[in-house]
């Protein structure tokens, strides 16, 4: 906070929110902290400007209409210290723009998403869209575990009738019964194939089988 060009104080604070909680919430709870570590100072009869990263928290405030219990209790920690004689302003900083204030807050951000969390979660009510997108993500997980557990079939790809042998290709298939025709002529036997290896190369390329 600053009167003029004097600092009269600083504080860093960093808490761990949950795993869930979003980076609106996170931006809601520092200009909550930083509200709230005003009012505990009895600080009077001064400007004061809260800077935050955060367009859609500082717009959420400016509406006539409030909507989520977060940006109500953002509001009222700013009436608890516009109460005390203060002209509180929430400002919009530009994000990553060089500032020190908001270089430093990007950097407790960091530390405190790698801290654990204290107490029991959630600490902040879970956003309106959570359950949507937990719902989301299990189904798609759900559906990638059914395709990636789904076994091929055993049949011949070529005309379903029969197990898929190498036997069954050369021989009986008559899914590739052209193509056979075509470089192996008319096979009885494995043992004709197996003298006919030009014939045999050029009719599995044909297919593209090699896999």
């Amino acid at each position: 906070m600053e009167d003029g060009q004097k600092i009269l104080h600083f504080q860093q604070w960093i808490r761990h929110l949950g795993a869930h909680n979003t980076v609106y919430q996170a931006e809601c709870m520092g200009i909550i902290a930083a509200a709230s570590a005003t009012f505990t100072r009895k600080v009077k009869d001064y400007s004061i400007r809260i800077l935050s990263d955060s367009r859609s928290v500082l717009q959420a405030h400016q509406s006539h209409s409030i909507t989520s219990r977060l940006i109500y209790n953002c509001h009222q920690s700013l009436m608890e210290v516009c109460n005390n004689s203060n002209n509180v302003t929430p400002q919009w900083i530009k994000g990553h723009s060089g500032s020190r204030g908001d270089d430093a807050a990007d950097e407790l951000a960091r530390r405190g998403s790698e801290m654990a969390a204290i107490g029991p979660e959630p600490i902040v009510p879970l956003p309106t869209a959570w359950p949507t997108s937990v719902s989301r993500q299990h189904t798609k997980e759900l559906h990638n575990k059914y395709w990636t557990e789904v076994l091929p079939s055993p049949l011949c790809r070529a005309c379903l009738e029969a197990e898929e042998t190498a036997a069954h290709i050369v021989l009986e298939s008559t899914g590739v019964t052209t193509y056979r025709a075509k470089h192996l002529g008319s096979p009885k036997a494995l043992p004709e194939i197996i003298g006919d290896t030009k014939g045999l190369i050029n009719f599995l390329q044909e297919l593209g089988w090699q896999d």
